[in-house]
């Protein structure tokens, strides 16, 4: 899985800070979906974060993406690295293994879920190849036994090969060849980005202009995105609450699934009727005997009514054969 020194640079970006800003760089990694490791550096202050498929990723009240707009000086270095198939980064970029029923498959999600720009290599043990190659996480074109198939038509066939080996190799994205980019996830405006981590750092921080200029030391930190330090609490005293980043009426393509754990939890549906809060008054109680009693009661009355009906019935038949004598 080790590569020469001269190939593997075209998967590392190094830089300076003053030359590439913060900004810059968190927009070239979006772009190209940087699947990899971010670290930024300024003596002995530190800050990584992980990347999968253009996205930052850190648990929620991490402080990586918050202290992102501090980072006016210093160094950064950029990594590609494949995820192995829990999506846990590598230290390589590329996976190799043996073919199994349903390894094409996963070999197709792997590449979709992290949106790798990869060629795929299978060797059959009867010694057919076949190639397919994944841009931006999409399957676009295939070649089996040397002729060429659509790559989604191709996973079918090549579903039925459980023997042989695969090899999985991410394309350089810092080489001479440019790298396939697709659009920032999120509009920008009045010199600002959004961050799609656990917090939105456009709404409590601002990029430096004019007279208005961050702290030119950044926030100390570990080996570890969340760190929270002085300088940070001071520039952000009030950081917001996670944010649900589909709501966000400038977003430019869906936030991936892999975000959905640090979302708030969504209003009650509309329609939904909720338990009154007005106090509920309490069951009154009753003896056996005022039971019995409001019984009896209940049962005379029933009597003295039908006896009533009867004597009313009588007197209307006496009046009538009266009526008829005459």
């Amino acid at each position: 899985m080790s590569l020469a020194s001269s190939a593997q640079g075209a998967y590392r970006w190094t830089g300076s800070l003053k030359e590439t800003s913060i900004r810059q760089l968190y927009e070239r990694c979006q772009r190209i979906r940087l699947t990899g490791n971010m670290r930024l550096q300024q003596g002995e202050q530190a800050l990584d974060l992980t990347w999968i498929g253009g996205e930052p990723i850190e648990n929620e009240g991490d402080q990586g993406t918050r202290s992102l707009p501090l980072w006016t000086n210093g160094e950064f270095i950029v990594e590609q690295r494949i995820p192995d198939w829990k999506g846990r980064l590598t230290h390589g970029i590329e996976l190799t293994g043996s073919l199994r029923a349903g390894q094409v498959t996963a070999i197709y999600k792997l590449c979709a879920d992290n949106q790798l720009s990869s060629d795929v290599e299978l060797l059959r043990s009867t010694g057919e190849v076949a190639q397919v190659r994944f841009t931006l996480g999409k399957a676009e074109s295939a070649v089996i036994a040397g002729q060429s198939e659509s790559a989604i038509a191709a996973m079918s066939k090549l579903n039925g090969w459980t023997d042989g080996t695969f090899r999985i190799v991410m394309r350089p994205a810092f080489g001479e060849e440019k790298a396939a980019e697709a659009p920032v996830f999120k509009g920008q405006s009045d010199g600002q980005f959004d961050v799609t981590g656990a917090a939105d750092v456009s709404k409590n921080a601002d990029w430096p202009t004019g007279a208005n200029k961050a702290p030119s030391n950044p926030p100390r930190a570990a080996a570890s995105s969340s760190a929270t330090t002085p300088a940070q609490s001071a520039s952000a005293p009030n950081p917001p609450k996670a944010a649900n980043p589909a709501a966000s009426s400038g977003s430019a393509s869906a936030i991936p699934p892999r975000l959905a754990q640090t979302l708030i939890k969504a209003p009650a549906p509309a329609g939904l009727v909720l338990p009154s809060a007005a106090a509920t008054v309490p069951m009154s109680t009753a003896s056996k005997e005022q039971i019995a009693a409001a019984q009896g009661s209940g049962n005379k009355s029933k009597v003295i009514v039908i006896v009533s009906l009867i004597v009313i019935m009588l007197c209307l038949g006496g009046i009538a054969a009266a009526v008829l004598l005459r």
